[in-house]
């Protein structure tokens, strides 16, 4: 009878998955549920391959779906996960990240295996009901470095991972210290993965228009800013307000030195303003053509 029971669950640790196959494992040990039937397995295995990372794989036995704290406690003893907390915890969000992504490659494809990334950056400290205390209080310079990481390398996508991340550093990129070429950078890098928050973007608009930087930015920057808001400002309502005010701004720094704009300079200008579908854009238009595009 052992030996029956042995062979089939060596065939059905194959197709079931781990959580299923170990919940039945316990209850027989236990002397109180019969064998799994191997012929009723089949949809099962993909969710298997989707949702079990290699690392933990080897513990098929050691949890059952409906046991959350005894799954969590498995993956905090992972050596994966292990090493991500050291980081976390000696180093810094953006070494584990860095940690994760030499391990991981990008978002893509390993969304399961980022989800624990993702959720350690978020998890709450012991006795601290304080949401994400890793990402507040982070210096301009991390914060930087950490979504730079997570956005440009790894290209994580997890809307509800920025939405914390926005809120938990406010008081980072809202800062009156903060440069101002920080606050574009940071809308950057939001803008390559479409996580349109209005706060990050407002940050870096409302610094623009304190220091009046539409009329003494260097063109390459102006360009780039531009190149962000349009991006930003058609794809978010939310974001359409600040960007429209920006774009209202640049008809008199082009009429003032737009002669000094490199062509690809003036092609990126226009091309934003195309993007963003502002109007009265003749008068730009009409400039850049007659004194660089065809002089």
């Amino acid at each position: 009878l052992l030996t029956t029971a042995f062979l089939e669950f060596s065939m059905a640790a194959m197709v079931w998955p781990r959580a299923t196959v170990a919940r039945s494992c316990r209850r027989i040990v236990l002397g109180w549920a019969p064998v799994l039937p191997v012929s009723s397995a089949s949809s099962s295995a993909p969710s298997r391959n989707r949702c079990v990372q290699a690392a933990w794989q080897r513990r098929w036995c050691a949890a059952g779906a409906g046991d959350d704290a005894a799954d969590a406690t498995l993956r905090s003893q992972d050596p994966f996960t292990s090493r991500l907390r050291e980081d976390l915890k000696s180093k810094s969000p953006s070494a584990m990240a860095r940690t994760a992504v030499a391990e991981l490659g990008t978002y893509r494809g390993n969304e399961v295996a980022w989800q624990r990334v993702t959720e350690l950056l978020c998890e709450s400290s012991a006795g601290s009901s304080e949401a994400c205390p890793h990402l507040r209080n982070l210096s301009m310079e991390e914060l930087l470095k950490l979504v730079q990481i997570l956005a440009e390398v790894a290209a994580v996508t997890q809307a509800s991972f920025w939405e914390k991340l926005t809120e938990a550093s406010r008081l980072t990129f809202q800062a009156q210290s903060v440069s101002l070429a920080d606050s574009i950078q940071l809308a950057g890098f939001y803008t390559r993965i479409g996580a349109w928050h209005r706060p990050v973007f407002q940050a870096a608009v409302g610094k623009v228009a304190r220091e009046t930087a539409v009329h003494w930015m260097e063109p390459d920057q102006l360009a780039e800013l531009l190149d962000i808001f349009s991006r930003a400002g058609s794809a978010s309502r939310e974001i359409s307000g600040p960007a429209t005010r920006l774009f209202n701004e640049l008809e008199e720094r082009i009429l003032e030195d737009g002669h000094k704009f490199e062509v690809d300079e003036c092609i990126s200008v226009v091309e934003s303003m195309a993007r963003f579908s502002t109007r009265d854009n003749e008068v730009v238009l009409r400039h850049f053509g007659r004194e660089r595009l065809h002089p």
